[in-house]
């Protein structure tokens, strides 16, 4: 169960479905604070250049694959989500979310989608401050609304730095970071399509060449 797999030094947890729920529904009846990241191919091809932020996902408590190309990557198999069946133990279990995101409109998007898609009970929502002077207020709002889980869409590596500097003054049971930016509303024009395209074939090309310089 502790199969990790090395990419772009960045280690992901190579964990099936039922294996992910599992340790997730452990960390959000644990104790203590648990940091989990949904790593994507932007974020592990960031980490190429940003050495900070390959440090701070080296401490994170689990790491798993965000999207397909990572996947395939890792030679996984593309299966669903493990937060679906996680939230559904949250609603179950009436266990409150509270959304973190960069923009007021993603926020809003990813409030819908708790609330609609998942009937997930929300303690809160807050944009990322733009400004470390700034974080204070965001952690005292989160303090007060006690969540069990803290949602952080928000694009690497301003996640990563945020939760790094001010994990050990938050008062809630997981952290669950979905790196990258949250952008829906392009994902789905032509040029958006083709874009991601072309990165994923870049990233593939990245990956190959890496895997090459290790066998020899």
């Amino acid at each position: 169960m502790d199969k990790k797999v090395k990419i772009f030094d960045i280690e992901i947890d190579k964990y099936t479905k039922k294996q992910a729920v599992k340790k997730l529904i452990e960390f959000v009846e644990s104790d203590g604070l648990n940091i989990v990241d949904f790593i994507n191919m932007d974020t592990l091809s960031k980490g190429q250049e940003i050495p900070e932020l390959r440090d701070a996902v080296k401490v994170f408590d689990m790491v798993l694959p965000g999207d397909a190309a990572v996947l395939q990557a890792m030679g996984a198999d593309e299966e669903e989500s493990p937060l679906t069946e996680f939230f559904q133990y949250m609603r179950k279990r009436h266990k409150k979310v509270f959304v973190v995101a960069q923009t007021e409109e993603s926020l809003a998007i990813c409030l819908s989608q708790i609330r609609e898609q998942h009937a997930l009970p929300v303690a809160g929502g807050a944009i990322l401050p733009s400004e470390i002077e700034q974080e204070e207020g965001l952690i005292n709002e989160i303090n007060a609304a006690v969540p069990d889980c803290v949602l952080a869409a928000v694009p690497s590596p301003l996640q990563e730095a945020f939760i790094i500097r001010n994990y050990t003054t938050m008062n809630t049971r997981m952290w669950i970071g979905c790196t990258g930016p949250v952008e829906p509303e392009h994902q789905g024009q032509s040029f958006g399509r083709i874009r991601h395209f072309f990165k994923w074939k870049l990233f593939q090309h990245k990956v190959e060449k890496e895997k090459q310089i290790s066998n020899t």
